[in-house]
Protein backbone atom coordinates (compact mmCIF):
# COMPACT_ATOMS: atom_id res chain seq x y z
CA UNK A 1 0.00 0.00 0.00
CA UNK A 2 0.89 3.38 -0.86
CA UNK A 3 1.09 5.99 1.54
CA UNK A 4 0.79 9.76 0.11
CA UNK A 5 1.57 12.96 1.80
CA UNK A 6 -1.55 15.01 2.09
CA UNK A 7 -1.70 18.64 4.13
CA UNK A 8 -4.93 21.19 4.42
CA UNK A 9 -3.78 24.46 4.64
CA UNK A 10 -5.79 25.77 8.01
CA UNK A 11 -8.49 28.67 7.17
CA UNK A 12 -11.72 27.52 8.44
CA UNK A 13 -12.19 25.97 11.69
CA UNK A 14 -13.33 22.53 10.11
CA UNK A 15 -9.76 22.80 8.08
CA UNK A 16 -7.68 23.10 11.54
CA UNK A 17 -9.75 20.58 13.06
CA UNK A 18 -9.34 18.20 10.55
CA UNK A 19 -5.23 18.68 10.18
CA UNK A 20 -5.00 18.49 13.87
CA UNK A 21 -6.15 14.69 13.54
CA UNK A 22 -4.51 14.23 10.41
CA UNK A 23 -1.54 15.42 12.45
CA UNK A 24 -2.63 13.28 15.58
CA UNK A 25 -3.19 9.79 13.20
CA UNK A 26 0.32 10.36 11.34
CA UNK A 27 1.89 10.63 15.26
CA UNK A 28 0.11 7.25 16.04
CA UNK A 29 0.56 5.18 12.86
CA UNK A 30 4.04 6.67 12.80
CA UNK A 31 4.89 4.75 16.21
CA UNK A 32 2.98 1.27 15.45
CA UNK A 33 3.94 -1.27 12.56
CA UNK A 34 1.62 -1.44 9.91
CA UNK A 35 0.52 -5.19 8.93
CA UNK A 36 0.77 -8.51 10.24
CA UNK A 37 4.74 -9.14 11.37
CA UNK A 38 5.60 -5.73 9.74
CA UNK A 39 8.60 -3.99 11.30
CA UNK A 40 12.09 -3.67 10.62
CA UNK A 41 14.23 -5.24 9.23
CA UNK A 42 11.25 -6.98 7.18
CA UNK A 43 11.99 -10.82 7.36
CA UNK A 44 11.18 -13.71 4.35
CA UNK A 45 10.88 -17.17 5.02
CA UNK A 46 11.13 -19.83 2.53
CA UNK A 47 11.07 -24.00 2.28
CA UNK A 48 13.38 -24.86 -0.02
CA UNK A 49 13.33 -28.25 -0.09
CA UNK A 50 16.18 -29.20 1.59
CA UNK A 51 16.53 -26.44 3.23
CA UNK A 52 14.80 -23.00 5.21
CA UNK A 53 15.94 -19.80 3.51
CA UNK A 54 15.50 -16.73 5.37
CA UNK A 55 16.46 -13.64 3.68
CA UNK A 56 16.26 -10.29 6.08
CA UNK A 57 16.45 -6.90 4.36
CA UNK A 58 19.19 -4.87 6.03
CA UNK A 59 19.92 -1.69 3.91
CA UNK A 60 22.32 0.19 5.62
CA UNK A 61 23.44 -1.87 8.24
CA UNK A 62 26.91 -3.11 8.08
CA UNK A 63 27.85 -7.14 8.78
CA UNK A 64 29.42 -6.16 12.21
CA UNK A 65 26.56 -4.53 13.43
CA UNK A 66 24.37 -7.80 13.33
CA UNK A 67 23.32 -10.61 15.11
CA UNK A 68 22.11 -14.16 14.35
CA UNK A 69 20.63 -16.56 16.54
CA UNK A 70 18.71 -19.81 16.40
CA UNK A 71 17.87 -21.23 19.99
CA UNK A 72 15.44 -24.00 19.80
CA UNK A 73 12.75 -22.99 16.89
CA UNK A 74 13.09 -19.28 17.21
CA UNK A 75 15.19 -17.43 14.77
CA UNK A 76 16.17 -14.64 15.50
CA UNK A 77 18.18 -11.10 14.26
CA UNK A 78 19.20 -8.04 16.12
CA UNK A 79 21.91 -5.32 15.59
CA UNK A 80 21.95 -1.45 14.95
CA UNK A 81 21.22 0.67 11.79
CA UNK A 82 23.08 3.85 12.58
CA UNK A 83 21.80 6.88 11.10
CA UNK A 84 24.51 8.79 8.71
CA UNK A 85 26.06 11.39 10.05
CA UNK A 86 25.98 14.78 7.07
CA UNK A 87 27.87 17.41 9.21
CA UNK A 88 26.31 20.88 8.22
CA UNK A 89 22.81 19.29 7.17
CA UNK A 90 19.44 20.15 9.21
CA UNK A 91 16.98 16.94 8.61
CA UNK A 92 14.05 18.15 7.00
CA UNK A 93 12.42 14.87 6.73
CA UNK A 94 13.76 11.51 7.83
CA UNK A 95 11.18 8.40 7.01
CA UNK A 96 14.62 5.30 7.81
CA UNK A 97 14.04 4.02 11.32
CA UNK A 98 18.43 3.82 12.57
CA UNK A 99 18.67 2.68 15.97
CA UNK A 100 18.63 -1.28 17.76
CA UNK A 101 16.26 -3.42 16.14
CA UNK A 102 15.43 -6.95 17.23
CA UNK A 103 12.91 -9.27 15.16
CA UNK A 104 12.30 -13.15 16.04
CA UNK A 105 9.82 -15.57 13.95
CA UNK A 106 9.29 -19.48 14.66
CA UNK A 107 10.90 -21.96 12.44
CA UNK A 108 8.49 -24.93 12.72
CA UNK A 109 11.14 -27.33 10.80
CA UNK A 110 14.18 -28.86 12.12
CA UNK A 111 17.50 -27.62 11.27
CA UNK A 112 20.82 -29.14 11.21
CA UNK A 113 22.24 -26.38 13.81
CA UNK A 114 25.66 -27.27 13.24
CA UNK A 115 25.29 -26.56 9.16
CA UNK A 116 23.95 -22.98 9.02
CA UNK A 117 24.99 -20.18 6.94
CA UNK A 118 24.36 -16.64 7.06
CA UNK A 119 25.59 -14.11 3.99
CA UNK A 120 25.26 -10.47 3.46
CA UNK A 121 25.22 -9.29 0.13
CA UNK A 122 23.70 -5.58 -1.09
CA UNK A 123 21.83 -4.98 2.13
CA UNK A 124 20.42 -8.50 1.91
CA UNK A 125 21.08 -11.44 4.79
CA UNK A 126 20.47 -14.51 3.39
CA UNK A 127 20.74 -17.64 6.47
CA UNK A 128 20.30 -21.07 5.17
CA UNK A 129 19.78 -23.57 7.40
CA UNK A 130 19.67 -27.23 5.94
CA UNK A 131 16.73 -29.41 7.01
CA UNK A 132 17.36 -32.17 9.40
CA UNK A 133 17.38 -35.54 7.91
CA UNK A 134 14.20 -36.21 10.13
CA UNK A 135 12.29 -32.73 8.60
CA UNK A 136 12.93 -33.74 4.69
CA UNK A 137 10.38 -35.25 2.79
CA UNK A 138 10.46 -38.72 2.23
CA UNK A 139 8.75 -40.49 -0.63
CA UNK A 140 7.22 -43.32 0.19
CA UNK A 141 6.10 -46.31 -2.09
CA UNK A 142 2.87 -47.89 -2.74
CA UNK A 143 2.77 -52.19 -2.82
CA UNK A 144 -0.11 -53.15 -4.67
Amino acid sequence: MALSDWTFTPGTGFEREFDRLRRQMDDVFGRISLGAGAGFPAMNIYDQGDEVLVAVQAPGVKKEDLHVELRENTFTVSGIRKAPEYSDATVLREETDYGEFKRSMRIATKVQHDKIEANLKNGILLVRMPKSEEAKPKHIAINA
